[in-house]
């Protein structure tokens, strides 16, 4: 009952509020941070390929030269179909050399084999129009950093040697920082959430003790009226049967006398019912929310109580003017039966109705629907809809209109209106339930 007296306490929407405030928040510095992580660890990663590939061809160029024969031959270091394979997988560096006709020379990891070298990077080095060239070659399944340098002999460039890496390991290592910075800002964010949930249950222990505290006090006061409220009632009905009572054939002025005082006690007897109302109203909504939610849940039909209640207020319509009519659609209606508290029901339908009355001028008109989904939908539902051609409701006041004992604008109510603000909120409780 504590779990669910806490899921549909009024605090809960804050609760849930503060703990969605706090997971975005973090969230974004999460997300922030990791994004700034992940692009320093690649620009560091390719900075440091860079340099492996550039280092090597520097080590490299002073040897291969010496492999490079006058007339463009090959020598006996030239790559062949035997030679052990390079492996992408793996973050070492190879080299091939080529001379100044772009013949392959020297290809110990046998790199021909995986398409390379790259020719297109190669040419501008080989014709001298560029001392070297960086690429990046390949595809998101295989990429290669190629760094290639001319070889030059008395200033003249007798071929090239391209230096590379394949990227694979690269993408490996960065895969597995993306999946290590997912695991710790989820876990970051769960534990975000526990601590959150934690500080807001803290934060608003105060308040919801105050609440309580509030809520026991109503409670306690209204059921307390209760007893002297009916006593006075009925004290009153009696005072005002007294002076109905047939008084002395020569004593008219007494019998006047009477009459108006019995008037002004049935005017008592009202505002005592007033005050009853107003002292039950207070009672359901001082009540926890898990025992408001706890109605006589049964198969009741909802047009049949629709048409009583409209029964029951047409006579106050026509006395101030109104015309109240059921829609078409609704008067040739079948039974539409619906799960819910009859009773509760019947009281949300006459809360509807009295404001409609309150809030509309003589001459207006109110038009009560019902309408539901075929029996076999896949999740029918019921609609009852109360329409009035009264002013309506100011866009300031609409965000308020639920609360407890807050009244729009007076001037707009037209008759004997002596609502306590406590009808929407009722209503509002009952649909919740």
């Amino acid at each position: 009952m504590n779990s669910l007296a806490r899921q549909h306490s009024p605090f809960a929407a804050t609760r849930r509020r503060l703990l969605l405030m706090n997971l975005l928040v973090v969230s974004a510095m999460i997300g922030v941070m990791a994004v700034a992580v992940y692009a320093w660890e690649a620009r560091i990663t390719d900075q440091q390929i860079t340099q492996d590939v550039m280092a090597r061809a520097g080590h490299d160029t002073a040897r291969n030269v010496l492999l490079v024969s006058p007339g463009g031959g090959s020598t006996s270091h030239e790559g062949s179909d035997t030679a052990e394979l390079y492996e992408p997988s793996s973050p070492n560096v190879f080299t091939v050399v080529l001379n100044g006709q772009g013949k392959v020379i020297s290809d110990p990891g046998n790199v021909r084999a995986l398409g390379l070298p790259d020719m297109r990077s190669a040419r501008p080095v080989l014709a001298g129009a560029a001392d070297h060239a960086l690429v990046t070659v390949g595809d998101d399944t295989r990429a290669f950093r190629l760094y290639t340098v001319a070889i030059r002999e008395d200033g003249k460039v007798v071929g090239v040697v391209q230096t590379g890496m394949s990227l694979e390991s690269r993408s490996r290592h960065l895969h597995g920082l993306l999946v290590t910075l997912l695991v710790v800002g989820l876990g970051m964010l769960a534990l975000t959430a526990l601590v959150s949930l934690f500080l807001a249950d803290r934060a608003l222990a105060p308040t919801r003790e105050a609440y309580e505290r509030e809520r026991r006090f109503v409670a306690a006061a209204s059921h307390e009226l209760r007893t002297p409220l009916a006593i006075m009632r009925s004290q009153a009905e009696l005072v005002a049967r007294h002076l109905r009572r047939p008084a002395l054939a020569n004593d008219a002025a007494a019998t006047n006398s009477q009459r108006e005082l019995a008037d002004d006690v049935d005017e008592i007897t009202d505002e005592v019912d007033y005050m009853a109302r107003l002292v039950r109203d207070l009672l359901t909504l001082a009540r926890p929310d898990d025992e408001r939610d706890l109605a006589e849940m049964s198969p009741v039909d909802l047009w049949a109580i629709v048409e009583n209640g409209v029964t029951k207020v047409r006579p106050q319509a026509e006395e101030r003017g109104l015309s109240l009519t059921l829609a078409e659609s609704t008067a040739e209606q079948a039974p539409l039966m619906v799960r819910g508290d009859a009773d509760r029901l019947r009281q949300l339908l006459l809360i509807l109705l009295e404001n409609a009355l309150a809030y509309t001028p003589a001459g207006g008109a109110i038009t009560i629907t019902v309408e539901g989904d075929e029996p076999m939908a896949r999740r029918p539902k019921a609609v009852l809809r109360v329409d009035d051609s009264g002013k309506g409701i100011a866009p300031k006041d609409l965000p308020h209109i639920f609360e407890p004992f807050y009244r729009a604008d007076r001037a707009r109510a037209h008759g004997d209106h002596t609502s306590s603000g406590l009808g929407l909120a009722l209503a509002q409780n009952i649909a919740h339930a």
